[in-house]
């Protein structure tokens, strides 16, 4: 006979062996503790030199004296340029020369027409005419005289010779048949042996007269120069060509120096030795305020500086930092 106390033997039995039916609960474990990295900064070891501030730039050797040649009247056609850019020319060259049609003809006719006058004023006189006859016959020679003169004028005005020596540094893109204006100039001489420098460019508020400059050559040569004219000292009468630039002069002129060759002029505007120069990217700048980033006692701190000569690369520092500093870098 089943009784209570075998059925709570039973129950508390069966209890005990369903706890093992079920998994056991596995120990949750700690997340491994991260090792803080190590903070490592790239610096540069401030030290001093020498600072120049500078500005070059490169300029032309132009003639001082340039000569233009043009025709004095309009309205005519041009026959022929005879020269070329470039060109080496002597005094009396024939440079260009305008269609003068049938001038040519007209004067021989009127050499004739004088000759025929000249042969009845000596008619007159070997004939013994009246005074009336043989004054007639002189003032038709002088007639004939001056109407020779002015076509010989006319075919003298129709050619553009040279008066100088030099070379051709400009020729008129015209050509033969053009119509051509009065004073339009055609042909331009420059003196090759009188050459001075000249810049045009935004550089030239940089440069004043009277400032020292040097003046490097292509082959590398250097020469002591000085600004002779500026944007603000120009003349009134200075011609187009130099209007804002500016020129610089040399006690002589480099051998070989040619019109047109390049040179390099340079300005030197301030000079320090001495002091401490810094990598300009290493500067920093917010609202006004210069700055650098330093290391101290191993930690990265800003200090303000004062800033003293820049240049595109460097600037030098005129307090603020020491030579043997450490100075974060980018």
């Amino acid at each position: 006979m089943i009784t209570y106390r075998s059925i709570a033997v039973t129950l508390v039995t069966l209890i005990l062996a369903g706890c093992y039916l079920f998994p056991k609960e596995e120990k949750v474990l700690a997340p491994p503790l991260l090792a803080q990295p190590e903070v490592s900064y790239n610096t540069v070891t401030v030290k001093k030199g020498t600072l120049e501030s500078k500005t070059t730039v490169t300029a032309d050797f132009v003639s001082v004296t340039q000569t233009p040649y043009f025709f004095s009247y309009g309205g005519s056609r041009l026959k022929r340029t005879l020269v070329r850019l470039g060109d080496d020319v002597k005094p009396g060259a024939l440079l260009a020369e305008l269609d003068t049609g049938s001038l040519e003809n007209r004067i021989a006719q009127q050499k004739i027409m004088l000759r025929k006058a000249q042969v009845t004023s000596d008619r007159a006189v070997a004939f013994g005419r009246d005074r009336f006859e043989k004054e007639l016959a002189s003032l038709d020679v002088d007639l004939a005289e001056l109407q020779l003169e002015d076509l010989q004028a006319q075919m003298d005005e129709s050619k553009i010779v040279s008066t100088v020596a030099g070379s051709v540094v400009y020729v008129a893109a015209v050509k033969p048949g053009d119509l051509l204006d009065a004073y339009r100039t055609l042909v331009e001489i420059a003196d090759p042996k009188n050459l001075q420098l000249v810049y045009k460019g935004e550089a030239s508020s940089d440069f004043h007269v009277g400032n020292a400059v040097t003046v490097k050559l292509s082959d590398g040569r250097s020469y002591p120069g000085a600004v002779t004219m500026a944007p603000g000292s120009a003349p009134s009468d200075v011609s187009e060509d130099l209007r804002g630039a500016i020129v610089v002069g040399l006690k002589s002129l480099p051998a070989g120096a040619r019109i047109g060759d390049a040179a390099s002029i340079t300005r030197l505007m301030a000079r320090r030795e001495n002091v401490v120069v810094l990598p300009r990217d290493l500067l920093h700048t917010y609202l006004g305020r210069d700055f650098v980033q330093v290391m101290e006692n191993g930690e990265m701190k800003e200090r303000t500086v004062q800033v003293g000569v820049q240049t595109a690369t460097e600037v030098e520092i005129v307090s603020g930092l020491d030579a043997g500093e450490q100075v974060l870098s980018q």
